[in-house]
């Protein structure tokens, strides 16, 4: 069985470290593909549109379950090249999720 030990970022990627209970060794697992991302409220205001356009992010359209009223939301999911940019991204954007993360 593998257990989650940390997980960390470095720029543009993301590295997790686990153990493997089964060989008794720790693996680690690096990410270079990984962009950082936020959630908005879906569908976009032509506004909202324009200050991730400027950033040059990219928009993809995903369903997440409310954990306490267990209903399903469509949201749209935000990803960016830079860390820094979720900065400059979240104070233009009034309703916005899972923009506390630090990378």
């Amino acid at each position: 069985m593998l257990y989650l030990l940390d997980g960390f970022t470095d720029k543009n990627s993301v590295t997790l470290l686990l153990y493997d209970t089964d060989s008794e060794e720790f693996i680690k697992i690096q990410d270079e593909e990984y962009r950082p991302y936020f959630f908005v409220k879906h569908p976009l205001s032509s506004r909202e549109k324009e200050v991730i356009q400027r950033l040059n992010g990219e928009t993809s359209i995903v369903e997440k379950k409310d954990l306490f009223s267990d209903e399903k939301k469509r949201l749209t999911k935000v990803e960016l090249e830079e860390p820094s940019l979720l900065t400059v991204a979240s104070r233009q954007l009034k309703e916005r999720w899972e923009v506390h993360i630090p990378y």
